[in-house]
C-alpha cells in the first residue's frame, strides 16, 4: 500500500491538503506494508473497519481517515492493480445532518460582540455570501466589484456569482484596502487556516454558542431569500439541491414571510 504516494492522490484546497496528508501518514505506519493482493480477502475489510472503530471517539476524525484511505486505494483501482475498491460500503461514524442549522439573528450578534474585529469581517461576509472559511479567507478585492461577487469556489470549482446586498456593501465598504485579500488578520497579513480557527474558537468560547462556521452558509441563504433571491438561485450559489433551500427557508423564513405578507396586506 506504501507504494500509492500522497502525490498520486487528487489535489485539494491546501488546508485539506495538510490534513489528508497527516491520515496518510497513520494510514502508513498502519498498513502501509500490506501486499496489494491481500486487499481483496475479506479479513482485510473487517480490520480495516475495526481499526476505524478504535477512533469513534471522535467519529468525524474516523471517518476523514477511512476517506484518505478510500482514496489511496482509489489509485490501485485506477491503475488496474485491484478490480474494486475494498473499502467502498464501509459506513460513516458520523451522521449528523446540518444542512438545515443556521446562525439565527440573535446567536449571530452574541458571536459577532465576541469576536475581534478581524474575525467580525470574515464571519460577515460568510454570513451574506455564503462561502465557505476558505474562500472567504482568500476572497479577493478583484471579484468585489459592482454588484454581485464572482468567485471560483475551492471545494468544487464552481464558478458563483452571489448579489452584493446593501448590507454586505456596507461591510466591505469599512474595511480597508490595504492587500489584495480582503479579510487580514491583527497583523495585517491574510489569514492562515489556522490563526482563523483559533480567532474563532476564541468567539465561540466567549459566546458559549456551540454551532458551526459552516452553518452560516445556512444563514446566507435566508438572508438572500429576504432580499428576494428566488429559491433555484439560492440552490446555484450554495451549491444545494432546491430540496435543501426549501427545507431552510420554510423553516427558518417562512413564518415571518407570512407575517410580513399580512402586515404589508393590512
Amino acid at each position: 500500500i506504501a507504494n500509492y504516494r500522497t502525490d498520486k492522490v487528487p489535489s485539494f484546497a491546501p488546508n485539506v491538503q495538510k490534513d489528508f496528508k497527516r491520515y496518510l501518514e497513520r494510514i502508513d505506519a498502519k498498513w502501509g506494508s500490506y501486499a496489494i493482493q491481500a486487499l481483496a480477502a475479506k479479513a482485510f475489510k473487517k480490520d480495516v473497519r475495526a481499526w476505524r472503530d478504535e477512533m469513534k471517539a471522535t467519529p468525524r476524525a474516523a471517518d476523514y481517515a477511512m476517506y484518505a484511505f478510500k482514496a489511496v486505494l482509489q489509485i490501485a483501482v485506477r491503475e488496474g492493480d485491484l478490480i474494486a475498491n475494498p473499502l467502498d460500503g464501509i459506513e460513516q461514524l458520523h451522521s449528523a445532518d446540518r444542512s438545515s442549522v443556521i446562525w439565527e439573528a440573535a446567536e449571530l450578534e452574541q458571536l459577532k460582540a465576541a469576536a475581534s474585529p478581524e474575525t467580525r469581517r470574515v464571519i460577515a461576509i460568510a454570513a451574506y455570501t455564503g462561502l465557505r472559511r476558505g474562500d472567504v479567507l482568500r476572497l479577493a478585492w478583484s471579484a468585489c466589484e459592482g454588484s454581485a461577487i464572482r468567485w471560483l469556489t475551492s471545494k468544487r470549482k464552481r464558478a458563483v456569482v452571489i448579489p452584493v446586498l446593501p448590507e454586505l456593501r456596507a461591510v466591505l465598504d469599512e474595511i480597508p484596502r490595504q492587500s489584495p485579500i480582503v479579510c487580514l488578520s491583527s497583523k495585517g497579513q491574510p489569514w492562515t487556516d489556522e490563526g482563523f480557527k483559533s480567532a474563532w474558537r476564541r468567539a465561540l468560547d466567549r459566546c458559549k454558542i456551540e454551532k458551526h462556521f459552516h452553518d452560516l452558509r445556512g444563514t446566507a441563504a435566508t438572508r438572500l431569500h429576504a432580499a428576494g433571491v428566488n429559491r433555484d438561485d439560492i440552490a446555484k450559489i450554495m451549491g444545494w439541491s432546491r430540496e435543501t433551500v426549501d427545507q431552510i427557508i420554510d423553516l427558518y423564513v417562512g413564518d415571518d414571510a407570512m407575517v410580513a405578507r399580512v402586515v404589508a396586506a393590512i
